[in-house]
């Protein structure tokens, strides 16, 4: 028997159904008769031919089942061969690339903990290089009429020794100047302009017109300190206190477990501190 239904190459279509009318049970009537009636004249097949066609939209016919039932198995069919096989092919795909994808960023991981610690080190080892090579730098000049602009590297500075790598590449609030022994302000009284090696000193405002031939112009500064030194060391007065962090290879054996497994204190002062813990460090300033 065909099959009359036409999916899924195409949507398939269904006649609609009303219900019966008081105006259609005499002619349903007679379609029921002629339907029961074993041996139909020609002119009954005619005239059931065209009650079938006039009632058919109130009629439920076995075509009307058949293509309901075809229609249905195809669904159930396109569903397990089709449907079902794609959602398991998906499924898999996205399994295996889940997996890749947590393997990925596993290792990925991995490499930024790595990487991390690696930089942990290298930064600790600059660090150490940075402090161990801290210097401190000075420049004086005797001024002419006037003179606003002093280079470190002039002739006329009595530092005839100081070298190229003390070039002023850190920020005026860092340099200490004075002139004939008076401070004057970042920024406000003087500024450094660059120059390459050859950095210069620039007075601001009215201030050059207070030199006068043989004003002492005297420029401290120091090299290689970060923010460190100039925010935390000027804290340290007499009887301060600091923790003492000691790197591995930095001490031997038993002074860094005295400092780091015991937790004491280091102690700068003049005099010795009064009531002393066991394992205190003492650094007698006189």
């Amino acid at each position: 028997m065909a099959n009359l239904s036409t999916f899924p190459a195409s949507i398939d279509s269904f006649a609609r159904h009303f219900e019966l009318s008081a105006s259609d049970i005499v002619n349903v009537a007679r379609f029921q008769e002629l339907k029961l009636k074993q041996n139909r004249t020609p002119t009954e097949e005619t005239e059931l031919g065209n009650l079938t066609v006039q009632l058919r939209d109130k009629l439920i016919s076995a075509d009307d089942y058949n293509k309901f039932q075809d229609a249905l198995v195809n669904m159930e069919l396109f569903i397990r061969d089709n449907v079902e096989g794609y959602i398991e092919d998906k499924q898999a795909l996205f399994d295996e690339h889940l997996e890749d994808g947590i393997e990925t960023m596993e290792d990925k991981k991995d490499y930024f903990i790595e990487y991390v610690n690696t930089k942990e080190t290298e930064v600790q080892a600059l660090v150490r290089e940075f402090d161990s090579n801290t210097a401190r730098y000075y420049q004086t000049w005797s001024a002419t009429t006037g003179q606003y602009e002093f280079p470190i590297y002039s002739t006329q500075g009595t530092n005839k020794d100081i070298p190229k790598e003390a070039n002023l590449n850190i920020g005026e609030e860092n340099i200490d100047l004075t002139v004939n022994g008076t401070s004057l302000t970042p920024y406000v009284d003087f500024a450094v302009k660059k120059n390459g090696f050859y950095d210069t000193i620039v007075l601001l405002g009215n201030n050059a017109s207070l030199i006068t031939a043989g004003t002492e112009v005297v420029a401290r500064w120091f090299k290689n300190v970060g923010k460190l030194y100039f925010k935390h060391a000027s804290s340290h007065n007499s009887n301060g206190t600091d923790p003492l962090t000691v790197f591995e290879d930095m001490l031997d054996s038993t002074l860094k477990t005295k400092v780091n497994n015991l937790l004491q204190k280091m102690t700068v002062s003049k005099t010795a501190p009064s009531n002393p813990a066991t394992n205190d460090i003492w650094i007698d300033m006189n």
